[in-house]
């Protein structure tokens, strides 16, 4: 029984170690941080490489065009840094925070980072900001998918319509904080980040336009609802019977 109090006492000032503001401090500076900052590093390469293992797994005709589409919206990112690098070089030079470690978009190991879709170690331009870009122009492929496919949402009932709207919270508030981290840590200006996420948006509509005219519906049907079909596999119209009401 004496020795209750003894391991009550160890017990407290334990606790009031493990809970100091030193503590704590460090755990956020030495855990926390870092994994946060090398989250926000690998978002767009592991976004890409979550759409090809998704694309490989489940075989969907969907996915294998957003993977396509995703490495187009990279080539497109190139294109344009190379442009606007080239017509103004003085104005629209990178930020000296993006050559940091937390502001370089995707691999840091001297292997994998050849891999890499945006490397922000070889910015020419600081528009487009490569994260920014290539994360609102699939947030806007992915909104502009589901508008597409608004009446069968409607015919489904207000369990899927919803999801329209929810994708358009849920991208904004992605969106955001990913900005927000950028500007934070002074990766990119509020100028060049703006113009990125309105180029991404047009681009992201863009990229389902193309699709739709060259692959058709399936090709954007992300969510893989039943499609609403006017015509049969040989063209020919589908014609649907009414139903007679009964008099009672």
């Amino acid at each position: 029984m004496s020795n209750a109090p003894t391991n009550a006492t160890a017990f407290r000032d334990k606790a009031k170690i493990f809970f100091s503001s030193k503590t704590i401090t460090d755990v956020w500076s030495n855990t926390i941080l870092p994994n946060i900052h090398e989250e926000f590093r690998l978002l767009p390469d592991s976004l890409l490489i979550g759409s090809a293992i998704l694309a490989l797994v489940t075989q969907s005709f969907s996915m294998v065009i957003f993977f396509a589409t995703l490495l187009e919206t990279a080539g497109l990112n190139a294109a344009l840094q190379m442009l606007f690098g080239f017509l103004d070089k003085n104005r629209l030079l990178p930020t000296v925070a993006s050559a940091d470690a937390k502001c370089k978009s995707g691999f840091m190991s001297p292997t994998l980072s050849t891999f890499s879709t945006l490397k922000a170690s070889d910015l020419k331009s600081a528009f487009p900001s490569p994260s920014i870009f290539f994360l609102s122009t699939a947030s806007s492929y992915l909104i502009t998918s589901l508008y597409t496919l608004r009446d069968e949402l409607e015919q489904l009932g207000p369990d899927y319509s919803a999801r329209y709207y929810l994708a358009i919270f849920a991208s904004f508030l992605f969106l955001l904080t990913m900005t927000t981290y950028r500007l934070y840590n002074g990766c990119d200006s509020v100028g060049p980040a703006t113009l990125s996420l309105l180029a991404g948006g047009i681009v992201g509509s863009l990229l389902i336009m193309q699709n739709l005219l060259l692959f058709g519906k399936d090709s954007i049907n992300m969510i893989g609802i039943p499609l609403l079909r006017e015509r049969t596999a040989d063209k020919k119209p589908i014609y649907i019977c009414p139903q007679k009401v009964s008099s009672s």
